[in-house]
């Protein structure tokens, strides 16, 4: 496995771990909220981390285009998340363009990764586009 591919999975890892530990702990506490903070934070790590994963392979659009959907799943999420911290006392200002626009966008993508990984028989495709086709409607 290469190195991107490795820093990838342990800084996803570390993220995952820290999001389970902020809602397995009390809303607004300090180790909520710290946990919390360095999820979301390494979550755009994670999806910057998809670039050298990308440019270390040979190019294969399936893969690119699958790489693409998650990192635009994982930073419309991540925004998501964060914009609900920031105006959950503004919830007109929340529902704004990301979340209009966001939508749509990974429902789409979620459509082309599905009759993608159905075309080729690719099952990891064709889970993985749920989070698409669930959070984009």
């Amino acid at each position: 496995m290469s190195p991107a591919v490795l820093t990838h999975m342990a800084i996803g890892g570390l993220a995952l771990s820290l999001y389970w530990t902020a809602l397995g702990t009390r809303k607004g506490g300090g180790r909520h909220r710290g946990a919390g903070k360095a999820a979301l934070a390494l979550l755009v790590l994670t999806g910057l981390s998809v670039g050298p994963i990308l440019f270390a392979r040979p190019f294969d659009p399936g893969y690119v285009v699958q790489m693409v959907y998650l990192a635009t799943c994982l930073a419309t999420v991540s925004a998501l998340a964060f914009n609900a911290i920031r105006l959950k006392a503004d919830p007109d200002r929340f529902r704004g363009p990301l979340l209009r626009r966001g939508g749509p966008v990974l429902l789409a993508l979620g459509v082309i990764v599905l009759a993608a990984g159905l075309a080729k028989g690719d099952p990891v495709a064709v889970t993985l586009s749920w989070v698409g086709l669930v959070y984009g409607t």
